[in-house]
């Protein structure tokens, strides 16, 4: 900021220089986040009336709101999934002012002055209720391993579809061994793991040994340790 030599007229650097990059990328961000935010509310708590195996503890009784008397609302995903809609909208007017950002244009400013301090205090106030809703959930594993139980291990499938291209199959035959396995489950002919082992296709290319490997939970678990490491979590 500086003043004119001539005139009295305070001169503000052009807002590309002052917050144009870090805006944009602090847009990034608030975008970013407000996705997980929606991915908690929908995935963690918005459906859990069916599986039940994690749930808030911040719920309020449904009649309040609708008239299916079975739910109970997580009234904190749910304003921090409606907040994220707000977040999103304030990072579109950022994403819009890039464009003009090699112009010699204040339109920015006006956009910027509303969506820069009401998205970081706004975020503030997220981040202390998401930590709320996150430190609260029940959990409750032997419910998950109930669930995980009812699929008979469908969801292996792409594990073995995928080790079965690394061993040299070709992906349309694979995908078709994978499949009628996974049809032959649906129609309740045992497990996923068990049909694989009798398609020919699958056998031809993966031993017994290395399909239980596959269809076993510690193949989605062997990086746990490592990513609650790299968070700060260990």
């Amino acid at each position: 900021m500086k003043k004119s030599e001539s005139k009295e007229i305070v001169h503000v650097q052009h807002p590309f220089f002052v917050f144009g990059p870090l805006g944009h990328h602090h847009g990034a961000q608030r975008k970013t986040f407000s996705g997980v935010c929606d991915m908690l509310d929908l995935d963690v708590v918005d459906s859990r009336l069916v599986f039940h195996h994690v749930r808030s503890r911040h719920l309020v009784d449904a009649e309040r709101f609708d008239d299916l008397r079975c739910n109970r609302h997580p009234i904190t995903g749910e304003r921090l999934s409606g907040l994220a809609r707000v977040i999103r909208g304030n990072s579109l007017a950022a994403l819009e002012n890039v464009v003009l950002w090699h112009e010699r244009d204040i339109s920015h400013s006006s956009a910027e002055r509303i969506i820069l301090p009401d998205s970081c205090t706004l975020l503030d106030y997220m981040l202390v209720k998401l930590e709320e809703l996150v430190g609260g959930l029940q959990v409750y594993p032997e419910r998950m391993a109930q669930n995980l139980a009812l699929t008979k291990g469908l969801y292996f499938s792409q594990a073995v579809l995928l080790a079965l291209t690394r061993a040299g199959a070709q992906r349309k035959s694979a995908y078709e061994a994978v499949q009628r396995a996974a049809m032959k489950t649906w129609k309740g002919e045992g497990t996923f793991a068990e049909n694989a082992k009798s398609e020919p296709e699958i056998a031809a290319h993966l031993s017994v040994e290395e399909i239980d490997r596959l269809c076993s939970l510690q193949i989605h678990f062997k990086h746990v340790e490592s990513t609650f490491k790299a968070l700060g979590l260990d």
